[in-house]
């Protein structure tokens, strides 16, 4: 493990966290206020940006995995996501901002509720013959297990 290269105010902690995309895993220490409970934090406010200190990076397409630049790559992600938490925090906390959000997000959803609600319904039964696939799947196999053991 390397050595910290952050320090903490008192009301901070750092915690371990592996955050992954579809072809890149990135891992490193997640500075937070104390009173943030990490699992809020992940799934709410660190959805464009995750402040990582000592981050470290895999790819996992062949052709990225030695790329030569990860760790500046890493530097590059790390002290954006300081200048973006910076700016977003004090954008976002402003109560016009989160009104005219609001206002813009209801008129989307309104405007466009009849694509939304038969997109979640084609997920919805592409869900229900992917767990079909998957119980035939299931059965075929214990037919065959149990046609090898008799």
């Amino acid at each position: 493990m390397s050595e910290k290269q952050y320090t903490l105010a008192p009301d901070e902690k750092a915690t371990q966290v592996m955050v992954g995309t579809a072809d890149t895993l990135f891992w490193g220490a997640l500075v937070t206020k104390e009173q943030v409970r990490l699992s809020s934090f992940l799934t709410t406010l660190a959805e464009d940006f995750v402040p990582f200190h000592n981050v470290k990076i895999l790819f996992l397409a062949p052709a990225q995995q030695m790329a030569k630049g990860a760790a500046a790559t890493g530097a590059v992600v790390s002290a954006s996501s300081l200048a973006a938490r910076s700016f977003l925090g004090r954008l976002l906390q402003n109560p016009l901002v989160m009104f005219g959000i609001g206002i813009a997000v209801g008129y989307s959803v309104h405007k466009y509720r009849k694509e939304i609600i038969g997109a979640a319904n084609r997920v919805a039964e592409k869900g229900k013959d992917f767990v079909l696939q998957q119980r035939e799947s299931l059965e075929d196999i214990v037919a065959e297990t149990r046609e090898s053991d008799a």
